[in-house]
């Protein structure tokens, strides 16, 4: 399956939003952020950038994978439908 621009620019788009609140919250709840990002060590800035990156490229991965499915099972069911909605009299 080819992929156009769009889908592209949108996995890309989806995966680093997800990717940046997930982490960004994951970071939160695990104590290793602080109000500002120079009030923090260098360690946990580190860890920060580290949770963001690992998940923004799930997130993108996950985005993929779902615009794949759909994809899918979008051009299965045309395919199924198609005919009989461009030839009627075919059954």
């Amino acid at each position: 399956m080819s992929a156009n621009v769009f889908d592209v620019l949108m996995v890309i788009a989806l995966g680093a939003l997800a990717g940046t609140g997930i982490g960004l919250l994951i970071g939160f709840f695990a104590k290793k952020q602080k109000c500002e990002w120079s009030a923090m060590t260098r360690k946990e800035q580190t860890f920060t950038i580290a949770l963001v990156i690992v998940f923004c490229v799930i997130s993108a991965l996950r985005v993929w994978h779902i615009i794949t499915l759909f994809n899918k099972k979008y051009y299965e069911v045309n395919m199924i439908i198609s005919p009989k909605i461009l030839l009627p009299g075919l059954e």
